[in-house]
């Protein structure tokens, strides 16, 4: 692409990689939301959720790194998560599951540790469990109790399917032509 091209879409490089890393973000939700639809009570659609998302960067470290990179832009600003999250935040809220009543402090402790699961899974061995005892602890964050958290963010919610026209299923770096 000319340097001319670029400007005309993108200011700056650091405007290029948010929009990349806002589309990364999205195609999270893409693979990880059927699975959180799944579940009936919303303590488990953010356990399914937050465990999910944190294995998804585990197995895709690549994609992780622009999501870590990309920090609270990749998954704010009319990003899928803004519009996902607080509908399971809304009705936690709803049903008495949750005791955080202020709905954009809820999207930040659900959203502002998984960015940091992001990075720590990046620069870190992490125990095989971590997904979930992440999860957990967010649950308790939102009011959830210990015992309740624990066994939500301990189920299974099944396997992560990756379509063939995801993101995830295609070699990065290599651009194709059509």
């Amino acid at each position: 692409m000319a340097r001319g091209t670029f400007y005309n879409h993108f200011r700056s490089n650091e405007e290029l990689f948010a929009a990349v890393a806002k589309e990364v973000s999205n195609e999270i939700i893409r693979i990880v939301d059927p699975l959180v639809r799944q579940q009936a009570d919303p303590a488990a659609r953010i356990a399914c959720g937050v465990s999910t998302v944190v294995k998804l960067a585990i197995t895709y470290p690549d994609f992780a790194q622009f999501v870590s990179r990309g920090g609270p832009l990749a998954v704010s600003a009319g990003s899928l998560a803004t519009k996902v999250v607080p509908r399971d935040v809304d009705a936690g809220i709803a049903t008495g599951r949750f005791s955080v009543s202020d709905k954009n402090l809820a999207f930040d402790i659900i959203l502002g540790p998984v960015i940091m699961a992001f990075h720590r899974v990046l620069s870190r061995r992490v125990p095989k469990n971590y997904p979930e005892e992440l999860a957990q602890a967010v649950l308790q964050s939102l009011g959830v109790s210990k015992a309740l958290a624990k066994r939500y963010a301990s189920q299974s919610f099944g396997e992560i399917e990756i379509s063939e026209d995801s993101l995830f299923a295609r070699p990065l770096g290599r651009i194709t032509s059509k």
